[in-house]
């Protein structure tokens, strides 16, 4: 089963689908991402569990090797991209220019979930494109 073959999950059910739920820490929310990672991928959909900052570390050395096109192709071809522990380290200007570059290929394609310890109105991940 994939997500292009259940349309009816895509675009008129996405803002219900993108919401984002608090948990403070401790209470489980890499838990709860590595279900549903399990989940989606038993149903057959792709997926891949990274921590966020092994990803910005593939991410920058990809840029230096001149492979990044491929990596972020990569990581744009599962259906499912779950990015642990968001947050807990700060992110250079470089690292958030990169994980920036792999959601916004993912955009309207495939989805991503994010477990963070920071709410996203506090963000300082991403500080010129966050709305606050």
């Amino acid at each position: 089963m994939r997500l292009r073959d259940n349309l009816h999950l895509t675009r008129q059910h996405r803002a219900k689908m993108l919401q984002s739920v608090a948990f403070s820490s401790g209470t489980g929310k890499s838990h709860l991402l590595i279900g549903l990672g399990a989940a989606a991928a038993t149903v057959g959909y792709r997926v891949r569990y990274v921590l966020a900052a092994e990803l910005v570390n593939e991410l920058v050395e990809a840029a230096d090797d001149k492979q990044l096109n491929k990596t972020i192709a990569r990581y744009g071809r599962v259906d499912l991209l779950c990015i642990d522990e968001l947050g807990y380290m700060e992110l250079d200007r470089r690292g958030a220019e990169l994980l920036f570059q792999v959601l916004t290929e993912r955009e309207e394609k495939n989805s991503v979930a994010i477990a963070s310890n920071e709410s996203f109105s506090k963000a300082h991940m991403f500080p010129r494109t966050c709305v606050r």
